[in-house]
């Protein structure tokens, strides 16, 4: 939640920033950011206020067009890793499921199908419906004709033929929550099960995933400190999307580094040592540890000690999962929120 690198788009307002900072803004609304960073997007998104030209819903069947697309889904993606201050190495399922958006595509998708449904509303003798039907009865299925593309849309989420739309269309906000269904179930279903091909989002609960629902680790709706919550967010998130550069993570990358911690020098430095096992940090470590067991695992009449090592580094690192595992432990959803909080503090 870096507002410094907030600002420096300002300098490059391209048609992905625009895009990904007004929905940005919507999905976090509720308290899910301080009023500082709120007012920032604020004024940023009227500034950028107007969809770009370049997402144009009925110009992608072109190769020019199909270019500027994939650049601007590029940008999209590395805008939003910039607003979650996270590295471009970040997994791209992950910063989706945390900030509660869809990708750029998805955006794309659903103003496509509701231009297609403005054509379909239309009267028979319109221009537009007309050629509508005359080519979706000629053009082959590879061809670049945008109605061939929404058929493709239609096929891609699950919708019948395309044919009996224009004939009987919805009416106007029918079809807008049909779409929104739709395009939510699947790109839901696809972004969970891309995400599980990373390795590094073990410890994040991806299955929580909701279009529009932040991910509780960023949700600063119940922190007394939002803006020092915010600072200790950026880092949390780099450890859950495993982008967080360890030591043991540095050696395998230079053969000038080593593994070892170079606190104490007694084990490889990886997630589990830096939480739990650095001994230097133990005097840091332990009043949050204790507040875990007096606030948290009290009422489970279980030491944070005796806990298994994978749900210990859970519990603080992303302590919804647990309930979505064969744990040794398991929380409420106030119990979770206040886990949150101590945990942004270890």
């Amino acid at each position: 939640m870096c507002l410094a690198e907030i600002t420096l788009f300002n300098r490059r307002s391209g048609e992905a920033e625009r895009m990904i900072l007004v929905d940005f803004k919507k999905a976090l609304q509720g308290g899910a950011l301080d009023q500082m960073i709120m007012s920032t997007l604020s004024v940023f998104e009227q500034k950028l206020y107007i969809y770009p030209t370049c997402l144009d819903v009925r110009s992608r069947s072109s190769t020019s067009e199909l270019n500027k697309y994939a650049k601007t889904r590029a940008v999209s993606k590395t805008t939003l890793k910039k607003i979650l201050s996270l590295p471009p190495n970040t997994p791209d399922p992950a910063i989706y499921i945390i900030s509660g958006l869809l990708p750029i595509e998805a955006q794309i998708d659903t103003k496509s199908l509701i231009l297609f449904n403005n054509i379909c509303r239309q009267n028979n003798r319109s221009k537009e419906k007309q050629l509508a039907y005359r080519q979706l009865l000629i053009k082959p299925d590879n061809s670049n004709s945008w109605y061939i593309a929404i058929k493709k849309l239609l096929y891609k989420y699950d919708f019948s033929d395309i044919i009996q739309f224009l004939d009987n269309p919805p009416k106007k906000f029918e079809w807008k929550n049909i779409i929104q269904k739709k395009v939510d179930l699947y790109w839901i279903h696809k972004i969970i099960q891309n995400s599980r091909s990373y390795p590094t989002l073990t410890y994040l609960n991806c299955d929580i995933f909701l279009p529009r629902k932040i991910h509780p680790i960023i949700d600063l709706n119940n922190d007394n400190n939002p803006s020092k919550g915010a600072l200790s967010i950026a880092i949390k998130l780099k450890l859950v999307t495993g982008t967080f550069m360890t030591q043991s993570k540095r050696a395998s990358f230079t053969k000038s580094e080593y593994p070892l911690c170079k606190l104490c020098d007694d084990e490889d430095e990886d997630i589990e040592h830096l939480l739990l096992k650095c001994k230097v940090l133990e005097p840091i470590r332990s009043p949050f540890i204790n507040q875990i067991e007096d606030n948290i695992l009290k009422d489970a009449s279980i030491s944070f000690y005796k806990l298994s090592t994978n749900t210990q580094t859970q519990l603080i690192m992303d302590c919804t999962k647990l309930r979505h595992q064969n744990s040794d432990l398991l929380l409420n959803r106030k119990t979770e929120q206040l886990c949150e909080l101590i945990s942004r503090k270890h």
